[in-house]
């Protein structure tokens, strides 16, 4: 009786802490490729996972000048891009990436909207940011903007 209380209770430690670790989020290194306050997109986030989707979706000039159709950028790598426009006028002008995370299904992608220059204030910014991280095509990617978690892929575009 006493071996079969120890084995029940040893598997139910085993898969509560099986089901624990699915939560677990660990950190992803990433690198940033571009960035800059020319973003040719207004609030759009795009994952690419080859050259080709983003020959289709971005225009040449600004492909050219980050030199984003580059194929070693898609070696066992992925682009994740994010672009967005301050109409209101209230200075976010730059994307600062607070973190990468992974856990076994999703990837996240924590990411601030700053006022890095408040000179510009009163004009329209533009600003954009390409991360590269480890391509994985079979997690989900979910955004968070300013603490928010943006809508379940809407603006969320994926080439396969």
């Amino acid at each position: 009786m006493k071996r079969l209380l120890f084995t029940a209770f040893t598997i139910c430690m085993f898969t509560n802490n099986l089901l624990a670790q699915e939560d677990n989020y660990m950190p992803i290194d990433y690198t940033v490729i571009a960035e800059g306050n020319d973003s040719p997109f207004q609030n759009l986030q795009i994952v690419c996972f080859n050259k080709y989707f983003n020959r289709e979706q971005l225009p040449k000039a600004f492909k050219d000048k980050y030199d984003l159709a580059n194929k070693q950028l898609f070696k066992k790598k992925m682009l994740v891009q994010l672009f967005y426009s301050d109409k209101d006028k209230i200075g976010l002008d730059k994307f600062e990436i607070r973190e990468v995370k992974e856990s076994s299904s999703d990837i996240i992608i924590d990411y601030h909207l700053v006022n890095s220059d408040s000179t510009n204030d009163s004009s329209i910014q533009s600003p954009f940011i390409v991360i590269q991280i480890p391509k994985n095509t079979k997690k989900q990617i979910r955004f968070f903007a300013n603490g928010k978690e943006l809508g379940k892929g809407q603006d969320l575009y994926i080439d396969n």
